[in-house]
C-alpha cells in the first residue's frame, strides 16, 4: 500500500507542475531578449504617443514618446523584454481631434510562441501515456517476486527466472521517469511561467540521463551473476543437493 501511495504522490506532483498555461496577448507573442515593435492603428490620427508600458512583475514606465507613424499604422521599437510574462502599453492619439487612448497587451516567452490547444492535448496525451506506462512498469517490478521458491524447511526446491523481468521492469521504469521529467522541463520552460520548475526537471533528467549508463553496467553485472548463480543452483536441485 505504500508504494501505491507514493506512486500516486508523484504523479500528482508531475501534473500540478504543468497547470497553469500561458495566455496570449492582444499584440500578439515574442521572444525573450529580442526587440518588439509596439503597434497602434488609429486612421484619424495625426499623431500618436506612447504613454506608458507595465512590466509582468508590476513596474509602471513612464515613456511619454512619439510612436512613428506610416499612415494610419504607428508602430514604436521596444527592447526590454528580459522579463518572461504578460506585458501592457497605453498609446494616446488625437483621433478626429478628441484625445484617445488604449491599452494594448503582448507576451514575452523564451522561445517567442506559446502552446495552442492543440499542442496542449497532445503533450498531455503523451504525458499521461508516460504516466501510466511507468506506474505499469514499476507495478510490475514490485509484484514481481524476487526469491526463489522454497519448502517448508527453507530449502529452495525452484529457480525463480521471473526475476530477470522484474529487473527488466525496474530499468525500463527508470528510462520512463527520465523521459517523464524531460518532457517536463519542455512543458515548463518553453510554455510555463515556470522558469524555477523547469531548472528542477532538467536536473533530475540530466541526472538520470548521466546515471543511466553506470546504472546499466550495474544492472548487466547483477543479472549476469544471478543468471551464473541459478545455473548452480538447478544443477543442484537436480542433484537432490540440499539448497538454502
Amino acid at each position: 500500500m505504500k508504494n501505491k501511495y507514493l506512486i500516486i504522490l508523484l504523479v500528482g506532483v508531475l501534473l500540478v507542475g504543468l497547470l497553469p498555461l500561458i495566455t496570449a496577448g492582444n499584440l500578439g507573442t515574442f521572444k525573450q531578449g529580442h526587440c518588439v515593435s509596439l503597434h497602434q492603428v488609429c486612421r484619424n490620427c495625426t499623431y500618436v504617443n506612447i504613454t506608458s508600458i507595465k512590466f509582468p512583475n508590476g513596474t509602471l514606465r513612464n515613456l511619454n514618446e512619439d510612436m512613428t507613424g506610416s499612415d494610419e499604422d504607428y508602430n514604436y521599437t521596444f527592447c526590454d523584454t528580459s522579463l518572461i510574462g504578460s506585458y501592457k502599453y497605453n498609446t494616446c492619439g488625437d483621433l478626429d481631434g478628441d484625445v484617445a487612448c488604449e491599452n494594448i497587451d503582448f507576451e514575452i516567452t523564451q522561445t517567442g510562441s506559446i502552446l495552442s490547444t492543440s499542442q496542449g492535448i497532445v503533450y498531455l496525451v503523451f504525458f499521461i501515456i508516460l504516466i501510466f506506462a511507468f506506474v505499469g512498469c514499476l507495478y510490475g517490478a514490485l509484484r514481481i517476486p524476487w526469491k526463489h521458491p522454497r519448502d517448508i524447511t527453507n530449502r529452495i526446491i525452484d529457480i525463480n527466472d521471473s526475476r530477470y523481468l522484474k529487473i527488466v521492469f525496474y530499468f525500463f521504469s527508470y528510462i520512463i521517469l527520465m523521459f517523464i521529467f524531460g518532457l517536463a522541463r519542455a512543458m515548463t520552460y518553453d510554455f510555463l511561467f515556470l522558469q524555477g520548475t523547469a531548472k528542477v526537471f532538467y536536473f533530475l533528467f540530466w541526472f538520470m540521463f548521466v546515471m543511466m549508463f553506470p546504472l546499466s553496467v550495474v544492472i548487466v553485472m547483477i543479472a549476469a551473476v544471478n543468471f551464473a548463480n541459478s545455473k548452480k543452483l538447478k544443477r543442484a536441485i537436480m542433484r537432490g543437493v540440499p539448497t538454502r
